[in-house]
């Protein structure tokens, strides 16, 4: 088929309606965005602002732009991993960021579970000594326990669970009866005595070995035992060193 040209188009009109001595114009009309002008059909460049043909300059600058992309989240699959601002974050359908539980050959995320273990564990290395350390009721201190008295003839409970070091100050001259508690089989206590001339009598689990039931050393002066709470936890083997002055 011949292609129309508007040259061709307006002879046509020329002759096929030469008797009613109508001009071009009268016998064509242009529709936005086409422009007639003395007989010249035109049309304008497309703009932001106007409608009209594509250049190829807009051709190639349109045609090298990115294709519709497809836009999804990014989420967790880890329970303790957050995620903000993750909606619509990832170009793609979406993908999950992960986290491995920590063990002895994968770092990762460190389970509850593990942490109740290790919260429990015991100090292995370097202890910090300037605070009391406690294994349940047994207890170590940095420093020198506050005394108990017992102004004879009295009773006294020696509490094992404030420390594994305490001291005992006597008054007057009768017996002191003396209990404790809260030991731990295995724990090792040491109790000093600061004497008036009183006596002590000992609890019944003590065993003084082949030394013997001690007598305190004299009014005025220091006595240390030493105990060690045996398997059973109702038998505390005792041992004693005596006569300190401070």
């Amino acid at each position: 088929m011949e292609r129309l040209t508007m040259r061709k188009i307006l002879l046509a009109a020329l002759f096929c309606f030469p008797a009613f001595g109508a001009s071009n114009s009268q016998i064509i009309r242009a529709q936005s965005p086409l422009t007639l002008s003395s007989g010249t059909m035109a049309i304008p460049q497309a703009t932001s602002s106007a409608n009209g043909f594509l250049s190829s300059a807009d051709w190639s600058t349109f045609n090298g732009k990115q294709s519709t992309l497809t836009i999804g989240s990014l989420t967790s699959g880890t329970s303790g991993v957050s995620i903000s601002g993750g909606s619509n974050a990832v170009i793609g359908s979406g993908t999950s960021v992960s986290v491995q539980t920590a063990s002895g050959s994968q770092p990762g995320l460190l389970a509850s579970t593990d942490w109740t273990t290790f919260n429990n564990k015991a100090p292995t290395a370097s202890p910090n000594f300037s605070t009391k350390v406690t294994f349940g009721n047994y207890h170590m201190e940095p420093s020198w326990p506050s005394a108990t008295t017992c102004a004879t003839p009295a009773s006294a409970t020696i509490d094992w669970s404030t420390g594994s070091t305490q001291q005992l100050t006597l008054t007057g001259s009768g017996a002191c009866t003396l209990s404790f508690s809260n030991t731990v089989v295995g724990g090792a206590y040491i109790l000093t005595v600061l004497d008036s001339g009183a006596t002590i009598t000992w609890p019944g689990s003590i065993d003084w070995g082949s030394a013997g039931t001690p007598t305190l050393s004299s009014s005025g002066k220091y006595d240390d035992f030493n105990f060690l709470v045996r398997p059973s936890g109702t038998v505390i083997h005792g041992s004693y060193l005596q006569g300190f002055s401070n």
